[in-house]
């Protein structure tokens, strides 16, 4: 086995812990859950995108990947082609959407949090 195999081999291993982060951000904002693990996540899945958009929109082990083999025809990842043309958008789309439930979630309990105590109770 060669340099090619285990470092496309990271690479999906890499995507997988990645597209987890993105999921769990996703989840955190849909339930309401604020915890360590979703700023962990968050900064993980901030910090592969600062990486891709650093380096021109490819991903560093895809660029590395294809420098090793002196071309670009080979897969870098060990995902259907046209997947992986599409890992980048759609996870920008769905990170995005994750930050902004929880965006909205944290502004909502700052509203709770300084609202009067009488506005907590119910309407009778």
């Amino acid at each position: 086995m060669d340099w090619i195999y285990w470092l496309q081999l990271i690479h999906t291993a890499v995507f997988f812990f990645a597209s987890g982060c993105v999921l769990y951000v996703v989840y955190c904002g849909l339930a309401g859950r604020t915890n360590t693990f979703l700023w962990t996540s968050m900064a993980v899945a901030s910090l592969v995108g600062a990486a891709n958009f650093l380096n021109g929109f490819e991903c560093p082990l895809t660029t590395l990947i294809y420098h090793l083999a002196g071309r670009r025809d080979i897969a870098d990842i060990f995902l259907p082609d046209w997947f992986a043309q599409l890992i980048m958008p759609v996870s920008a789309v769905v990170f995005s959407f994750g930050v902004v439930l929880v965006a909205r979630n944290h502004y909502r309990a700052r509203a709770m949090a300084d609202a009067p105590e009488s506005e907590h109770l119910p309407k009778s």
